[in-house]
């Protein structure tokens, strides 16, 4: 049960920096605490965890223009971020982990600010049929629930750096990247990042029955926060491998893409990996690991696969399909 909610907020515009608070901050949420996290960044986007940032992001690009290539701990596909977004984390215990009550606080705030917003899809928000938001989880020690708040982001941005994969919207029936989604400013003028922030506090308060105490960042572990902030900017995060391998494999299903990359060496799968926007993070290794070392054979592919996604049976079938052709 909850009984303290603890709010943060970020003055510093550093995605690195962001994302190492908010790992921090997941890892020390108490057995009766919910954590709310308000943050923004610079001009950065943001791909999820086991995605191909290359296919994603046109990263050139974006680090010409001073921008910046960020990873983030949870699942799903990349966001566009600048001082227009306002983006939110919720970090809890599992046991007092509530996805549909965090959920209701974020939708309370825009409701307020008089703007009719809903939940559609796996992890959207939309508001006049359009999206303004995109949520995402991971579940470790604890769970965390974040997301994307556009406010007054420049679209024109986000269209030029996000590569948005064609059968991801020719599924969708939509023609670009900047057609998906729209500000909140643009639907309400009156609505800012400020008071959409005093609505998202006093919406979670409400929500929850619990005032929130807000706390510094000077005050979490700065040990933690920068082992976490070293990782964040490490290139080996950031950009991950994309194996030169022959064979790759991919098809969009209903809980997401996903791309399997391989090159055999004397008929067994090397240099394996595996990308995807699903929205849980642990299918990617699982399939990765299963697979390495393999024969390049069907049935013992097939075999590998039943075991790895033996907790995620609702891919299974999908994840044989792709592979039909071995």
């Amino acid at each position: 049960m909850i009984k303290k909610i603890f709010l943060y907020e970020s003055e510093i515009f550093d995605p690195y920096h962001n994302l190492a608070a908010e790992e921090t901050l997941l890892n020390a949420a108490g057995p009766d605490e919910l954590i709310f996290f308000l943050w923004r960044n610079e001009r950065t986007v943001v791909v999820g965890r086991n995605q191909n940032c290359f296919r994603e992001c046109d990263v050139k690009t974006l680090e010409a223009d001073g921008g910046s290539l960020a990873r983030r701990l949870s699942g799903g596909g990349a966001v566009y971020h600048d001082l227009g977004n306002l983006n939110f984390s919720f970090a809890a215990p599992k046991e007092n982990y509530d996805e549909s009550r965090q959920t209701d606080a974020i939708l309370r705030a825009v409701n307020e600010l008089g703007i009719n917003a809903l939940k559609t899809g796996r992890n959207d928000l939309t508001a006049d049929g359009v999206k303004f938001s995109g949520n995402a989880y991971y579940h470790g020690k604890n769970s965390l629930h974040h997301g994307t708040l556009l406010v007054g982001s420049d679209l024109n941005a986000l269209k030029k750096y996000l590569n948005a994969p064609g059968g991801k919207l020719a599924a969708k029936g939509i023609k670009s990247v900047a057609s998906r989604v729209a500000n909140l400013s643009s639907i309400n003028p009156s609505v800012s990042v400020n008071n959409l922030r005093q609505a998202l506090v006093n919406a979670v308060s409400e929500i929850y029955k619990i005032p929130a105490e807000k706390r510094g960042l000077n005050e979490i572990d700065s040990k933690s926060t920068n082992a976490s902030y070293k990782k964040f900017s490490g290139a080996e995060w950031k950009y991950g491998s994309d194996p030169p391998g022959g064979y790759r494999f991919r098809e969009r299903f209903a809980w997401g893409e996903i791309e399997i990359v391989f090159s055999l060496t004397d008929g067994d799968i090397a240099d394996c990996s595996v990308f995807s926007d699903a929205l849980a993070t642990e299918p990617a290794d699982l399939i990765k690991n299963a697979l390495a070392g393999k024969k390049y054979a069907r049935g013992e592919i097939s075999r590998a696969l039943e075991t790895a996604l033996a907790s995620h049976v609702y891919m299974l079938d999908d994840v044989k399909k792709l592979l039909v052709n071995i």
